[in-house]
């Protein structure tokens, strides 16, 4: 696990490799939502 799903300049990547879920800590939820929704 760790902290390498909360970090957002690989959530791009993580994406195209076909992830759905991420773990992150609460307070990065919101941030990481954000930058899904500016990938798409």
């Amino acid at each position: 696990c760790g902290e390498l799903g909360a970090d957002l300049e690989l959530t791009e990547e993580f994406l195209k490799m076909g992830l759905d879920e991420l773990s992150v800590s609460p307070a990065m939820v919101l941030p990481l939502r954000k930058k899904i929704r500016e990938c798409e």
